[in-house]
Protein backbone atom coordinates (compact mmCIF):
# COMPACT_ATOMS: atom_id res chain seq x y z
CA UNK A 1 0.00 0.00 0.00
CA UNK A 2 0.96 3.62 -0.83
CA UNK A 3 -0.78 6.80 -0.79
CA UNK A 4 0.69 10.29 -2.49
CA UNK A 5 -0.18 13.90 -2.69
CA UNK A 6 -0.85 15.82 -5.62
CA UNK A 7 0.02 19.78 -6.09
CA UNK A 8 -3.19 20.60 -3.51
CA UNK A 9 -1.82 18.57 -0.84
CA UNK A 10 -4.68 16.46 -1.37
CA UNK A 11 -4.10 12.37 -0.54
CA UNK A 12 -4.60 9.85 -2.50
CA UNK A 13 -4.43 6.05 -1.58
CA UNK A 14 -2.59 3.87 -4.24
CA UNK A 15 -4.71 1.01 -4.37
CA UNK A 16 -3.53 -2.65 -3.29
CA UNK A 17 -3.55 -4.86 -6.93
CA UNK A 18 -1.22 -7.77 -8.68
CA UNK A 19 1.29 -6.57 -10.99
CA UNK A 20 1.54 -3.16 -12.28
CA UNK A 21 -1.32 -1.03 -11.67
CA UNK A 22 -1.90 2.39 -10.40
CA UNK A 23 -4.49 5.00 -10.27
CA UNK A 24 -3.77 9.00 -10.22
CA UNK A 25 -5.91 12.20 -11.55
CA UNK A 26 -3.65 15.05 -11.69
CA UNK A 27 -4.11 18.68 -13.66
CA UNK A 28 -1.73 21.76 -13.68
CA UNK A 29 -3.41 24.84 -13.92
CA UNK A 30 -1.26 27.83 -14.00
CA UNK A 31 -2.28 31.78 -14.01
CA UNK A 32 -2.45 32.98 -17.71
CA UNK A 33 -4.21 36.64 -17.31
CA UNK A 34 -5.53 37.87 -13.95
CA UNK A 35 -5.63 41.69 -13.36
CA UNK A 36 -2.66 42.73 -10.70
CA UNK A 37 -5.38 45.70 -9.62
CA UNK A 38 -9.11 46.39 -9.99
CA UNK A 39 -10.94 49.97 -9.07
CA UNK A 40 -14.26 50.93 -8.51
CA UNK A 41 -16.78 49.18 -10.62
CA UNK A 42 -14.76 47.62 -13.34
CA UNK A 43 -14.56 44.26 -15.09
CA UNK A 44 -11.77 42.49 -15.92
CA UNK A 45 -10.36 39.19 -17.64
CA UNK A 46 -9.06 36.29 -15.83
CA UNK A 47 -7.66 32.92 -17.22
CA UNK A 48 -5.87 29.93 -16.62
CA UNK A 49 -3.76 27.63 -18.81
CA UNK A 50 -4.25 23.62 -18.30
CA UNK A 51 -0.38 23.00 -18.27
CA UNK A 52 -1.71 19.45 -18.37
CA UNK A 53 -4.16 16.88 -17.25
CA UNK A 54 -3.02 13.18 -16.93
CA UNK A 55 -5.32 10.24 -15.36
CA UNK A 56 -3.52 6.39 -15.48
CA UNK A 57 -6.04 4.20 -15.74
CA UNK A 58 -9.26 5.54 -15.33
CA UNK A 59 -12.68 3.66 -15.19
CA UNK A 60 -14.60 5.98 -16.19
CA UNK A 61 -18.83 5.12 -15.46
CA UNK A 62 -19.48 7.81 -18.20
CA UNK A 63 -23.34 7.40 -17.44
CA UNK A 64 -22.61 8.62 -13.97
CA UNK A 65 -19.63 10.98 -13.80
CA UNK A 66 -18.76 14.42 -13.87
CA UNK A 67 -16.07 16.59 -14.28
CA UNK A 68 -16.04 20.12 -12.51
CA UNK A 69 -14.56 23.55 -11.95
CA UNK A 70 -14.98 25.72 -8.88
CA UNK A 71 -14.25 29.27 -8.85
CA UNK A 72 -14.11 30.95 -5.62
CA UNK A 73 -13.97 34.38 -5.68
CA UNK A 74 -13.65 37.07 -2.70
CA UNK A 75 -16.81 38.96 -1.54
CA UNK A 76 -16.56 42.23 -3.82
CA UNK A 77 -16.00 40.30 -7.01
CA UNK A 78 -18.44 38.30 -8.88
CA UNK A 79 -18.39 36.49 -12.51
CA UNK A 80 -19.97 37.97 -15.29
CA UNK A 81 -22.62 35.82 -16.79
CA UNK A 82 -22.11 34.66 -19.93
CA UNK A 83 -18.50 35.00 -19.76
CA UNK A 84 -17.19 31.50 -18.87
CA UNK A 85 -15.19 29.68 -21.59
CA UNK A 86 -12.77 27.44 -22.38
CA UNK A 87 -10.34 27.24 -25.71
CA UNK A 88 -8.20 25.02 -26.93
CA UNK A 89 -4.44 25.84 -27.54
CA UNK A 90 -5.11 27.34 -31.10
CA UNK A 91 -7.79 29.94 -29.54
CA UNK A 92 -10.88 28.01 -30.75
CA UNK A 93 -13.81 27.70 -28.24
CA UNK A 94 -14.83 24.35 -26.59
CA UNK A 95 -17.84 22.87 -25.85
CA UNK A 96 -19.85 24.82 -23.66
CA UNK A 97 -20.40 23.43 -19.74
CA UNK A 98 -23.40 21.57 -19.28
CA UNK A 99 -24.03 23.38 -16.21
CA UNK A 100 -22.97 26.30 -14.26
CA UNK A 101 -24.11 27.04 -10.54
CA UNK A 102 -23.54 30.20 -8.63
CA UNK A 103 -23.79 29.77 -4.31
CA UNK A 104 -22.86 33.06 -2.40
CA UNK A 105 -19.20 33.93 -4.17
CA UNK A 106 -18.29 30.38 -5.30
CA UNK A 107 -19.59 29.31 -8.60
CA UNK A 108 -19.42 25.84 -9.84
CA UNK A 109 -19.07 24.37 -13.92
CA UNK A 110 -20.07 20.96 -14.52
CA UNK A 111 -18.99 18.88 -17.66
CA UNK A 112 -20.32 15.46 -18.25
CA UNK A 113 -17.00 14.63 -19.75
CA UNK A 114 -13.51 16.04 -19.89
CA UNK A 115 -13.17 19.21 -21.55
CA UNK A 116 -9.64 20.66 -21.90
CA UNK A 117 -6.52 19.31 -22.80
CA UNK A 118 -2.80 20.48 -22.67
CA UNK A 119 -2.24 24.27 -22.89
CA UNK A 120 -5.86 25.18 -23.06
CA UNK A 121 -7.45 27.99 -21.32
CA UNK A 122 -10.05 28.61 -19.08
CA UNK A 123 -11.51 32.05 -19.34
CA UNK A 124 -14.12 34.64 -17.37
CA UNK A 125 -14.29 37.85 -16.38
CA UNK A 126 -14.73 39.22 -13.16
CA UNK A 127 -16.57 42.41 -12.17
CA UNK A 128 -15.91 44.14 -8.94
CA UNK A 129 -18.98 45.85 -6.66
CA UNK A 130 -17.67 48.40 -4.03
CA UNK A 131 -20.91 48.40 -2.59
CA UNK A 132 -20.60 44.78 -1.21
CA UNK A 133 -16.80 44.90 -0.45
CA UNK A 134 -16.13 44.40 3.76
CA UNK A 135 -12.64 44.37 3.08
CA UNK A 136 -10.62 45.63 0.61
CA UNK A 137 -7.15 45.29 -0.44
CA UNK A 138 -5.56 41.86 -1.44
CA UNK A 139 -7.63 38.93 -2.07
CA UNK A 140 -7.49 35.81 -4.14
CA UNK A 141 -9.36 34.35 -6.98
CA UNK A 142 -9.22 30.96 -6.80
CA UNK A 143 -9.98 28.03 -9.37
CA UNK A 144 -10.06 24.11 -8.60
CA UNK A 145 -10.92 21.41 -10.70
CA UNK A 146 -12.68 18.07 -9.41
CA UNK A 147 -13.86 14.69 -11.01
CA UNK A 148 -16.20 12.60 -9.55
CA UNK A 149 -16.38 9.32 -10.69
CA UNK A 150 -19.56 8.12 -9.92
CA UNK A 151 -22.52 10.44 -8.75
CA UNK A 152 -23.76 8.10 -6.31
CA UNK A 153 -21.19 7.79 -4.27
CA UNK A 154 -20.19 11.23 -3.17
CA UNK A 155 -16.49 11.56 -3.65
CA UNK A 156 -14.88 13.80 -5.45
CA UNK A 157 -11.07 13.64 -6.58
CA UNK A 158 -9.86 17.35 -6.34
CA UNK A 159 -7.37 16.90 -9.07
CA UNK A 160 -5.77 20.43 -9.76
CA UNK A 161 -5.36 24.17 -8.13
CA UNK A 162 -4.02 27.17 -8.83
CA UNK A 163 -5.03 30.52 -7.06
CA UNK A 164 -4.15 34.56 -8.88
CA UNK A 165 -3.84 37.31 -6.01
CA UNK A 166 -5.67 40.62 -7.15
CA UNK A 167 -5.09 44.39 -5.21
CA UNK A 168 -9.23 45.67 -4.75
CA UNK A 169 -9.51 49.68 -4.53
CA UNK A 170 -12.76 50.98 -3.90
CA UNK A 171 -12.43 54.96 -3.79
CA UNK A 172 -14.12 57.11 -0.82
CA UNK A 173 -15.95 60.25 -1.74
CA UNK A 174 -14.08 63.15 -0.74
CA UNK A 175 -16.29 65.71 1.00
CA UNK A 176 -13.32 68.12 -0.17
CA UNK A 177 -12.02 70.43 3.07
CA UNK A 178 -15.43 70.06 5.03
CA UNK A 179 -15.18 73.36 6.94
CA UNK A 180 -17.13 73.80 9.95
CA UNK A 181 -16.60 77.28 11.12
CA UNK A 182 -15.28 79.81 8.77
CA UNK A 183 -13.87 83.74 9.08
CA UNK A 184 -13.47 85.61 6.18
CA UNK A 185 -12.07 88.98 6.65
Amino acid sequence: RGEYFNKCNSRYPIVLTQGIYTRYYDQIIVVDQSPGTMIGSSTASVSFINSRFTYSPFPRNTANDLFSYEIILPPCLSMVNGSFNQKNHLGNNLAAPDSIVTSGNIVRVYYSSYVGGTQSTINFDVQLDCNSCGNLGSALIELNSYYSPDLACGCEFKMGCSSSEIELICPTTCEGINLQNAIVE
